[in-house]
């Protein structure tokens, strides 16, 4: 086994050293970088906030087309807009909105945002506040648009129609009743049953995503046959259960079923997160995974992709799994790793997540770097609501526990003596001390264990010493079989790898 050894997350695979040297059961609170490391984060760094004490269910910036950003926060009964990164203003219509509101889609239509909740009237705004959109357009809960159309989808247009979908004539956001001489249509999606969940474009497609289907819809504009949209279904197996659970990226969709994390490239459904996928749906690890809760985010500098969800229902975004696209690597939150901290005071959570990408948090905010990642999460506190960026390699004023365990380090016949573990840092600032523990038994399940406990206790479970000025832990564990588990708390750091310095039985 080589002396340093990059890490990966795979609780799902085989974890055995002998194996797979590297691999690591447990790896929570780090998110995995594009150059393979680990980094520690924090949800601390305030875009902008405001003071308000209503519970954000999700925002979104939106750029007109000369570039001017607009920040919306969509609330049950309201819709705010930042104006400043200190002050909001209500661009609710008069009156405000249903109280039944569970959610808000939105899409930007040249320089007009239009808004739809499923229990009002579509909104439109181009400046200032929102308004009943002109054309009587079906209520709908999803919106998107693509090739000079809006579409709508899981409509109401006087009849509830889940599964049913309405778009307006081409290039004309008021025009929604069919004719024989414009373009504008609406059908259902028959083939398989439920309701449309999610609604997204990707190239010169619109994608319907059901719980357990997936449709694409191709522009035709056939006014001979009265086809404007031809619908095909792709998959009658996975499918999509949010409306925000559905992430594009680089031309490719990243959304959670029930069955797993999945892209989606227009042709081909195809799952991943086979490392990880049985760990992070067991409620007993991670709270388990809620499709219908899913928010999907995506941070292009770094290249991760975010999937978040409500597991116990206490803290908003109080789960999440992180896959970085280019290395492949995954990893885990839970709890209070997406909580804000004393920066903007209070019980302070991430409620939505703000579906914006780097070239609009800085077209909002011309003082925000290049450097700022564009995962970022709308949150609440008592008396604020706030815009929080991710911070890699940081800590937080909260404390967050971040946690690595090994997989079974043996080969089963000869006993070993684990000596010494050593993160090998790429950068690190202490916050509380690191505790380790060393484990040592003669069954590899005692040791290797993945899950919430072990089968049995092992053997050795001994407390290792943290030296803070070679950054390693020293204990002495023996046995056929060793492991570490390392708990940092509050630390700001980066580990690329780890060495670990093995004796044979009875050396020293």
């Amino acid at each position: 086994m080589p002396k340093w050894v990059p890490i990966a997350w795979r609780p799902d695979l085989d974890c055995s050293w002998e194996v797979a040297p590297g691999a690591l059961t447990i790896c929570r609170g780090f998110t995995p970088m594009r150059r393979g490391t680990y980094a520690t984060y924090k949800m601390e760094d305030t875009i902008a906030s405001y003071t308000s004490t209503t519970i954000p269910l999700v925002a979104g910036i939106t750029r007109k087309a000369a570039g001017t950003a607009r920040f919306f926060i969509f609330n049950v009964q309201s819709i705010y807009e930042f104006d400043s990164t200190t002050t909001a203003v209500d661009r609710s219509k008069g009156g405000g909105y249903s109280a039944s509101t569970t959610n808000w889609t939105w899409t930007q239509f040249g320089d007009t945002t239009i808004a739809t909740n499923l229990y009002n009237p579509v909104q439109y705004s181009s400046a200032g506040a929102f308004a009943d959109l002109a054309g009587s357009p079906p209520k709908a809960q999803l919106i998107a648009s693509n090739m000079g159309f809006v579409m709508l989808a899981n409509i109401d247009d006087g009849t509830a129609k889940p599964d049913g979908w309405a778009c307006c004539d081409i290039e004309d956001i008021t025009d929604w009743t069919p004719t024989a001489t414009n373009q504008a249509d609406s059908n259902r999606l028959y083939d398989t049953p439920g309701p449309i969940r999610a609604l997204e474009p990707l190239r010169d497609s619109i994608i319907a995503y059901k719980d357990d289907s997936i449709y694409s819809a191709e522009y035709v504009g056939d006014l001979v046959n009265g086809i404007i949209w031809q619908w095909r279904l792709i998959s009658d197996k996975v499918g999509a259960s949010s409306a925000h659970g559905v992430c594009r990226v680089n031309d490719q969709h990243y959304f959670i079923h029930r069955s797993g994390f999945y892209v989606f490239d227009g042709a081909a459904v195809r799952k991943i997160g086979r490392e990880c996928t049985n760990f992070l749906f067991d409620t007993a690890n991670s709270g388990g995974v809620n499709p219908t809760t899913a928010q999907v985010a995506y941070d292009a500098r770094e290249n991760i992709v975010c999937f978040t969800w409500t597991a116990a229902n206490v803290n908003g975004r109080d789960a999440q799994a992180f896959y970085n696209i280019e290395t492949g690597k995954w990893s885990h939150g839970a709890g209070q790793t997406f909580t804000a901290g004393s920066a903007v005071g209070g019980d302070y959570y991430s409620a939505g997540i703000v579906k914006a990408s780097q070239s609009d948090l800085i077209s909002f905010d011309a003082t925000i770097t290049t450097d700022t990642p564009s995962l970022v999460l709308i949150g609440k506190s008592d008396t604020l609501i706030a815009a929080n960026a991710i911070a890699y390699n940081a800590a937080g004023t909260v404390a967050v526990t971040s946690q690595m365990r090994t997989g079974a380090i043996g080969d089963g016949i000869d006993s070993v003596t684990l000596d010494e573990v050593r993160p090998r840092m790429t950068s690190f600032t202490v916050g509380t001390t690191p505790t380790a523990t060393f484990y040592a038994d003669n069954n590899e399940m005692n040791v290797g264990y993945i899950g919430a406990g072990p089968p049995e206790t092992p053997d050795t479970t001994y407390t290792a010493a943290w030296h803070a000025e070679t950054l390693r832990f020293n204990g002495r564990a023996s046995g056929k079989f060793v492991g570490a588990n390392m708990v940092f708390t509050n630390n700001a750091m980066e580990v690329g790898g780890l060495y670990l310095k093995l004796l044979a039985a009875g050396r020293r």
